[in-house]
């Protein structure tokens, strides 16, 4: 994946919002990993015993 600012020119509110929604998300996404890897690990399931 690369990223990079709109027209890779100067970085615009634009630019920083939509790093923010990344960083958030990317955070999101890290805590819930972190989370269903502490159950996963508690239970002794793997990742794929618990898929749907």
């Amino acid at each position: 994946m690369h990223i990079s600012t709109t027209g890779a020119g100067r970085v615009t509110d634009a630019d920083l919002a939509t790093a923010r929604e990344i960083f958030n998300a990317a955070a999101r996404y890290l805590a819930d990993c972190e989370r269903l890897h502490t159950d996963q690990s508690a239970t002794g399931k793997t990742a794929t015993d618990t898929a749907a």
